[in-house]
Formats: C-alpha cells, sequence, structure tokens
C-alpha cells in the first residue's frame, strides 16, 4: 500500500511539473503574441510591410538570444567582484565590452534590413516601442511582496 501511495504521490508531482512547464510555455506564447500586436499597432503596420518586417524582427531577436546565451556562457559562475582576482575582474570588463559590441554590430546589421522592408520614420520608431512595452510589462518593483489594504474610509 505505501508502494502505491508513493508512486501516485512521484505521479501527481511530476504531472504537477508538466503542467507548471506548460503554463509558462503558454505564458510566453501570450506575451509574444502581445508584443507582436503592440509593435503592429504602434508602427501603424499595413499587411504588406508586416510580411516583410517580422521575418526580419524575428531574426533579430533570434540572434540577441544567441548573443544572450553566450554572454551567460562567458559569464560563468557569478562571484562578487571582492571575491574575484584582479585577472578575473579585467576578464569580466573585457568579456562585458565584447558582448556589447557584438550587439551593437547586430543592431546595425538590422537598421540596414529594417531600412530595406520599412520607411526610415518607422524604423526610428522600433526601438522606442519597444522600450515601452518592455516598460509597459515589467514587473512593478512592489509586486513581489505583499502590502497592507488601507483602512476603510471611516477609519483614516
Amino acid at each position: 500500500m505505501k508502494i502505491i501511495t508513493l508512486a501516485l504521490l512521484i505521479l501527481g508531482t511530476s504531472f504537477g511539473s508538466i503542467a507548471q512547464e506548460k503554463g509558462e510555455e503558454v505564458q510566453r506564447e501570450n506575451k509574444k503574441a502581445q508584443k507582436i500586436a503592440f509593435i503592429s499597432t504602434k508602427l501603424e503596420l499595413s499587411t504588406a510591410e508586416a510580411e516583410k518586417f517580422w521575418p526580419v524582427y524575428n531574426a533579430q531577436v533570434a540572434e540577441f538570444k544567441l548573443l544572450k546565451k553566450e554572454h551567460k556562457a562567458a559569464m560563468g559562475e557569478r562571484k562578487k567582484i571582492s571575491e574575484m582576482s584582479d585577472t578575473e575582474v579585467e576578464k569580466l570588463l573585457d568579456t562585458g565590452l565584447e558582448i556589447q559590441y557584438k550587439e551593437l554590430e547586430i543592431r546595425k546589421k538590422y537598421l540596414v534590413k529594417f531600412k530595406e522592408v520599412l520607411p526610415i520614420k518607422k524604423v526610428a520608431k522600433l526601438t522606442r516601442i519597444e522600450h515601452e512595452f518592455r516598460k509597459r510589462n515589467a514587473p512593478k518593483k512592489g509586486d513581489k511582496r505583499e502590502r497592507p489594504m488601507p483602512p476603510p474610509p471611516g477609519e483614516r
């Protein structure tokens, strides 16, 4: 009986983690759809522009994802600077600059591509619109902790 209970407990836990992963995947897909809608609306993309723009935009996003993975791998284990040797700190700074340089190269490469598929004014708006989307969807500072409810109007 104990074995059956243990097996059911393990099975239930694994289903819970699978459901949680699917929930996170659904959240990522929803956020991606919101971003597409937000950018399309703010840039006022026509159907023809959207057909040309989104493949280029998605390629840029993919390159930035690869760069982020590279950055994480290059940074290795995170330590406090006070616990690092001078050589490690110098390597960390050099790596950070190299990543920034690669990011700039990606931006320059895709600026040329965006200018081929969109009017220049829409290209200029894109960075601002992306920033606005991130700002609107960033978690608020106080969201992680519970806030007390304000007192009822009669007790103020």
